[in-house]
């Protein structure tokens, strides 16, 4: 089946920790998965998603959900995003919410087929060796994600967006792994890493 590339860019996952955990073990310890694209051209755009049941769909017909919070060019917008911030409760006081760190790091592509079905597919270049909590988190060297998106004004399914969208309208889309997990996005320790700069 014919495909062609509408976007490609920089693709990192990341995980915000729980509040008050000191150290991230396993899914338990991850308030948030976050997938945080920068889309390649004249002016980078960046997109956050948060991911459904924090975790990525496995094969064999497994769907999921993410939610677009944040589309910027501004690359200090998207650093404060992922950032670390202090906030006050009436029962405990003040409390910190930790910024989110890194799980992997690579190159993505977003392919529209003949039959109008959008893929999202990706290839990592960080971790060399995937870690316990990747594994939990559903993070794979590559991947395959077939896409159906949503946008909240139309109340369903709506049409397909040009690339890059030009509205920082907040959208849902529905996502589950591809059969196919053939090497298309470019790119080439399990220790997670911050996001503290902006991405390259």
């Amino acid at each position: 089946m014919a495909q062609h590339v509408v976007e490609q860019g920089d693709l990192y996952f990341a995980f915000r920790p729980r509040v008050g955990t000191p150290r991230v073990n396993s899914l338990r310890d991850v308030q948030r998965l976050y997938v945080v694209m920068g889309a390649h051209g004249r002016d980078e755009l960046f997109r956050v998603f948060i991911v459904g049941r924090k975790h990525l769909p496995e094969p064999a017909g497994d769907r999921t959900w993410a939610f677009n919070t944040l589309t910027t060019h501004d690359p200090a917008t998207l650093e404060e995003e992922m950032s670390g911030k202090d906030y006050v409760t009436k029962t405990r006081g003040k409390r910190h919410l930790p910024e989110a760190e890194l799980a992997g790091e690579g190159a993505y592509r977003i392919l529209v087929r003949d039959d109008g079905s959008t893929e999202l597919v990706y290839a990592l270049e960080q971790p060399e060796r995937m870690g316990s909590l990747q594994r939990e988190l559903g993070i794979h060297h590559e991947g395959r994600l077939l896409i159906a998106l949503r946008h909240p004004d139309l109340g369903g399914r709506g049409p397909a967006p040009e690339y890059p969208p030009t509205t920082h309208a907040c959208s849902t889309c529905r996502v589950r792994r591809s059969s196919s997990s053939q090497r298309k996005a470019n790119p080439s320790s399990s220790t997670p890493r911050t996001i503290a700069a902006k991405p390259r």
